[in-house]
């Protein structure tokens, strides 16, 4: 999950693209045949993935983004580290009734 919220930053492989859709990022994983070709000049099977992602500027604020949810996390369990969420978490199980309960509330006026 993290390797793509990171594909189309400044920072990550790939060539920067500029499309009618605004800018781009070519991603590809290693399996690709994109990859396969300049690495070993032959592929053997289409196994991975190759394609444009939306350009998101700089990986710090995708970063920045990720530590605040970390911190949000946090505060909703009363713990000011991850060690201590690890030594205090327990799993509830969540119903589907509970699970239609914790999302938005949209009150008509």
């Amino acid at each position: 999950m993290l390797g793509s919220m990171l594909a189309g930053t400044a920072e990550s492989p790939g060539e920067k693209v500029a499309t009618m859709a605004g800018s781009k990022k070519k991603y590809r994983g290693m399996a690709s045949k994109d990859a396969q070709m300049d690495w070993r000049g032959k592929y053997s099977s289409d196994e991975g993935v190759s394609t444009l992602v939306d350009f998101k500027g700089p990986v710090n604020l995708i970063l920045n983004d990720l530590a605040n949810g970390i911190k949000s996390g946090l505060s909703y369990s009363g713990c000011r580290t991850i060690a201590e969420l690890q030594s205090k978490a327990h799993f509830v199980r969540q119903t589907n009734a509970g699970l239609g309960e914790s999302h938005t509330h949209i009150l008509s006026r």
